[in-house]
């Protein structure tokens, strides 16, 4: 029976790979309350979909305090091997 809704579901309103789209969107903007919900329901459903969005919001909220800490944004060219060594020196530390 559960199968069978998940199924459903998925048909209907929204797949894993949706819902793996809209988690990480969700870290950008702010998602619409139709997103929110189809995207909870699934996670209910599914443990993968809401192990990945966990996984995307825990880092989204360390690389966004490592990156606060760091202050330097990546020119167009790339980033600066100084920089580069804070970011894997601040990762690192996170571990």
């Amino acid at each position: 029976m559960f199968l069978a809704v998940y199924k459903w579901f998925t048909r209907n309103f929204l797949t894993c790979h949706d819902a793996a789209r809209l988690a990480s969107e969700s870290c950008e903007r702010e998602l619409t309350t139709g997103e929110k919900i189809k995207l909870k329901i699934l996670c209910v459903m599914c443990p993968y979909t809401a192990r990945y969005d966990k996984q995307v919001e825990l880092m989204h909220d360390k690389l966004g305090a490592c990156c606060d800490d760091i202050g330097e944004q990546a020119v167009s060219d790339g980033m600066s091997n100084d920089c580069k060594e804070r970011l894997k020196a601040k990762l690192a530390a996170i571990e």
